[in-house]
């Protein structure tokens, strides 16, 4: 048992590292074992009186020396204490943090899903670079690979934005095989442009005629105030969607 905890603390201390950037203690790192742990149980009992019955998820059994999961609210504190140790200036600068960055643009991305879909996704803490998504109790998982569009790449552009964009990200991410259950969700970063969304989507489905996406899905979030306090999601393939998020909305839907 005094093995696997250390395991535990080993293990948690290198996730914080990776995707936040930040040493912890032991003490912290047992601290916020115990939460989970805490956390673990109260959504186990809240399905079983829920459903009337025993449910198992995926959360039940995990084995905390080899997987641990944030909920949004969880991953927004941990970015938060980064910020707090480092400042803005250094975290938005510093490529230390960029698991991190999108990490908050993965958030974003769940609570658009529980909003549209009543989905409850968390983010399972791994040391690899991608971000993977799990429903604790459908025993689901997705790969979510995140990519920016800069608002310098639009330089040099012609005037179809529409093709330039769905060509850019197919370029840029439709080379490498990600494997199952792989989706791709695109930040855009453009400034004062308004970008026909659903011709993207369609340039998208005009390519999958003739080619191979190797994306189950294709996702985009756009933020519509400087401070990031709205954003609109899009499905980009294999179908159009939108849905705008208000800051309010965003606290609301956190868990």
């Amino acid at each position: 048992m005094i093995e696997q905890n250390q395991k535990s603390r080993e293990y948690t201390k290198r996730v914080i590292s990776s995707c936040f950037g930040r040493k912890i203690s032991n003490i912290e790192a047992d601290s916020i074992l115990e939460k989970m742990e805490s956390e673990t149980k109260k959504a186990s009992y809240e399905i079983k009186d829920k459903t009337g019955k025993i449910s198992k998820s995926m959360f039940g059994n995990f084995d905390l020396s080899k997987r641990i999961f944030f909920s949004p609210s969880a991953a927004i504190q941990q970015v938060g204490q980064s910020i707090l140790a480092v400042g803005e200036e250094e975290f938005e600068k510093n490529r230390k943090y960029k698991k991190a960055k999108e990490i908050l643009v993965a958030i974003d991305f769940i609570i658009a899903r529980k909003k549209t879909n009543k989905e409850n996704w968390v983010i399972s803490g791994q040391e690899t670079p991608d971000i993977i998504l799990a429903d604790p109790f459908k025993n689901k998982r997705i790969k979510l690979e995140i990519m920016e569009i800069p608002n310098r790449i639009k330089e040099g552009w012609s005037s179809d934005i529409s093709s330039e964009v769905a060509s850019f990200i197919l370029k840029k991410k439709n080379s490498k095989d990600y494997g199952k259950f792989s989706h791709l969700l695109v930040h855009f970063r453009f400034n004062k442009m308004k970008l026909n969304v659903e011709e993207i989507c369609n340039r998208m489905n005009d390519y999958a005629k003739n080619n191979k996406i190797l994306f189950e899905q294709i996702w985009a979030i756009a933020y519509t105030k400087p401070d990031s306090s709205q954003f609109k999601i899009f499905c980009l393939y294999p179908y159009y969607f939108q849905e705008s998020i208000s800051k309010d909305e965003k606290l609301q839907l956190l868990y």
